[in-house]
C-alpha cells in the first residue's frame, strides 16, 4: 500500500500535495487534517511538520497501529499533520527539467545530499503547509536525518527560526564521530562505495524494489515465526538491539516502504 492508501487503511483522512522546490524538484507531501474522531474537523488546528530518515519516507509516520504511530497519535490529538518527504525517494522521485531515472545518465538529478534537503525540501514543505493553513508557525519533528535537515535549516537560514514553535528532534545526528553502531564504520567506506555505484553505472542509493516487498510478505510474516526471527535479528544487526520496540508483526508492512532511495 502506498502511504495515502496506508492511512486510509487505518480510518484517517488523508490529503496528498505536491510543492516544487526553488531547484526544481517536486516533493510529495501527506496530510491528516484532523483525527478520526476529531469534532468539527474544518476548524483551525495547530500545523505539525514531521521530516523522515536516510532511504525512508513519510510512511515511517503512518505505518499504525495508531496507538504507535506518532502521525496518528498528533492527529487525534488535536494537530493538523504534515509530513514531508526528501528528494529521491518514492514520493519526490521528479523534476521540472531533470530526468529520475536510477542509472548514471541521470545523475545530474541525484547530485544532492542531506544539505540539500534542509536549504530547499524542508523549507519548501514548510512554506507550503504554512500558506496552506493560515498558520504563522508550526511545531517540528523530524527523525534523524529529518533532524540534521533541521538543523541546516534553522543555521544557514536563521528566518525559518521564527517559523518553528517547537521543534522535537528524534534520534538526531550532527555530529558522526563518536557513533557505535557498524553502520557508521562502513560510511568510512562510502567513497569507496561510491565509486563502485558509479563504476556500474548507478547513480541512486538503496531504491525501493518490489522483491524486497515480497520477500517481507513471505519470508517474515507471522505465517512463519522462525524465519520472522531471523528477520528481526536482522533489524537489530543494523538498527540496534531493542527487542520490545519492534513489532514483528508489522515487518512486512516496514518492508513496503523501507528502503525509499536516495542518492549516492
Amino acid at each position: 500500500m502506498s502511504v495515502p492508501q496506508l492511512i486510509k487503511y487505518w480510518g484517517y483522512p488523508v490529503e496528498e500535495h505536491w510543492v516544487t522546490t526553488t531547484d526544481g524538484y517536486i516533493l510529495g507531501l501527506h496530510r491528516i487534517p484532523h483525527g478520526r474522531n476529531g469534532e468539527d474537523p474544518g476548524s483551525p488546528r495547530p500545523v505539525v511538520y514531521m521530516q523522515h530518515c536516510l532511504t525512508c519516507s513519510s510512511a515511517i509516520w503512518a505505518f499504525g497501529p495508531p496507538t504507535k504511530s506518532l502521525g496518528y497519535i498528533l492527529a487525534d490529538a488535536g494537530y493538523d499533520v504534515w509530513m514531508g518527504n526528501s528528494r529521491g525517494n518514492s514520493y519526490s522521485r521528479n523534476h521540472t527539467t531533470l530526468e529520475p531515472c536510477s542509472m548514471e545518465r541521470c545523475d545530474e538529478f541525484w547530485e544532492f545530499g542531506w544539505d540539500e534537503g534542509g536549504l530547499y525540501d524542508v523549507t519548501a514543505g514548510i512554506d507550503f503547509a504554512l500558506n496552506h493553513t493560515g498558520q504563522e508557525a508550526v511545531y517540528y519533528v523530524g527523525h534523524s536525518m529529518g533532524c540534521t535537515q533541521y538543523l541546516v535549516m534553522l543555521s544557514s537560514l536563521p528566518e525559518y527560526n521564527q517559523k518553528i514553535k517547537l521543534g522535537t528532534l528524534l534520534a538526531p545526528p550532527a555530529y558522526m564521530s563518536h557513533a557505535p553502531n557498524f553502520i557508521f564504520q562502513i560510511a568510512a567506506m562510502a567513497d569507496d562505495i561510491s565509486i563502485l555505484y558509479h563504476l556500474f553505472g548507478f547513480a541512486e542509493f538503496l531504491p525501493h524494489i518490489d522483491f524486497i516487498t515480497w520477500f517481507g510478505h513471505l519470508v517474515c510474516s507471522d505465517d512463519h515465526p522462525l524465519l520472522q526471527t531471523v528477520c528481526m535479528n536482522f533489524g537489530f544487526a543494523f538498527l540496534g538491539f531493542n527487542p520490545g520496540q519492534l513489532n514483528g508483526t508489522m515487518i512486512p508492512t516496514y518492508l513496503d516502504h523501507i528502503p525509499e532511495g536516495t542518492s549516492t
